[in-house]
């Protein structure tokens, strides 16, 4: 059956199992089959304060840049973990990889912090809520004791170990990026 055939029974279908369905089709990026589904769903009015849709964008691109900060930890204390343990046998450009990473975890930091300033939110709130904050209070400092790279020296690292230079991001250029996402979640739900 084709899923054109198969669209006419998506309006019968419950909410759970078109949302599997839209995930699905956004899993392999069939906007096609995605618009389908997603016309064929039911509406329903909700009543919320009129904050609502200005906190859920800011939490969506909070909650987004702490999973990015938390890979960028992991990636950064996993490097430091193998190549404090090998040391001398350690796999070629490992401590690069790791004083790149600790750029990466200092610099989305001071990005988050310049958002937060720029938006008048309290950083602290954001911080001692959202999950992850012992190991990103670890990777810190660890990354600040070790010493703190120049934007040169950071895309310098990135290129010597084949990384994109374009990883490499200012603490202006992280705060413009999570400002740009701020400004598109607030217009579609603010």
């Amino acid at each position: 059956m084709s899923t054109t055939k198969l669209s006419k029974h998506y309006p019968s279908l419950s909410p759970s199992e078109r949302l599997s369905l839209l995930l699905a089709a956004a899993g392999r990026n069939d906007d096609v089959e995605h618009t389908r589904i997603a016309n064929a769903a039911g509406w329903v009015q909700i009543r919320v304060p009129d904050t609502a849709g200005r906190a859920a964008a800011l939490l969506a691109v909070l909650g987004f840049h702490r999973m990015e900060q938390l890979e960028l930890a992991a990636i950064y204390l996993a490097s430091r973990g193998i190549y404090g343990t090998l040391w001398e046998q350690s796999p070629p450009h490992l401590d690069d990889t790791g004083r790149l990473y600790g750029y990466l975890v200092q610099v989305h930091a001071a990005g988050q912090r310049l958002f937060l300033e720029r938006i008048k939110h309290d950083e602290a709130f954001f911080n001692g809520t959202f999950p992850g904050k012992l190991a990103l209070k670890l990777a810190a400092s660890l990354a600040e004791q070790e010493g703190t790279l120049t934007t040169d020296e950071a895309r310098g690292l990135a290129a010597k170990i084949g990384k994109p230079i374009t990883m490499v991001q200012t603490a202006e250029e992280v705060a413009d990026a999570l400002w740009g996402n701020h400004e598109i979640m607030l217009a579609q739900w603010a």
